[in-house]
């Protein structure tokens, strides 16, 4: 087990080059996240349901990851899920509503589309990364894998963490 100092300087370092390489994000306007990782409702975030943080579990990440959640942060409709010690999964809104996935395609040269997660989905498999479309908001999935990697494959998880995401909001 690494040490809680390790721990957090391989997390603070997976976070930033998660925010170098997609760019700064933030949620969009009306997000209902608090910062103790509570659930709100929200509301009106364009889908329906409220508070995107809401929409998933630690133990339901932890059975789509096939990995343990150690730790959560949820700020502003960004939600961190810590997994096993050094790794992270990321679920936010992208600072802008990129209507079809334009700037997800500048990205990531090897994007490939996905279907059945919300209106429009390609998955960046260079940089570990689902951008989708819900409505008229445009979120990610990302998944940072620095030590230990899950048996099933990042796309298969980022695929139903989508899904359950786009379906809840």
């Amino acid at each position: 087990m690494l040490s809680s100092n390790l721990r957090r300087s391989v997390w603070l370092a997976a976070l930033t080059a998660a925010l170098a390489i997609t760019g700064c994000s933030s949620a969009q306007p009306d997000g209902g996240g608090t910062a103790d990782g509570g659930d709100t409702d929200g509301g009106g975030n364009g889908g329906g349901g409220g508070d995107l943080c809401s929409t998933l579990t630690e133990d339901e990440v932890a059975d789509i990851a096939g990995v343990e959640v150690t730790e959560t942060e949820f700020v502003s409709d960004d939600c961190n899920f810590t997994v096993n010690e050094t790794g992270l999964i990321n679920v936010r809104y992208e600072s802008s509503f990129d209507q079809d996935l334009q700037t997800a395609n500048l990205i990531c040269d090897t994007g490939e589309d996905v279907s059945g997660v919300g209106d429009r989905a390609l998955w960046c498999p260079d940089i570990n990364v689902l951008y989708f479309n819900k409505g008229d908001r445009s979120l990610a999935v990302q998944l940072v894998f620095l030590v230990e990697t899950p048996d099933r494959s990042p796309k298969d998880i980022a695929t139903e963490l989508g899904r359950q995401v786009a379906d809840g909001l």
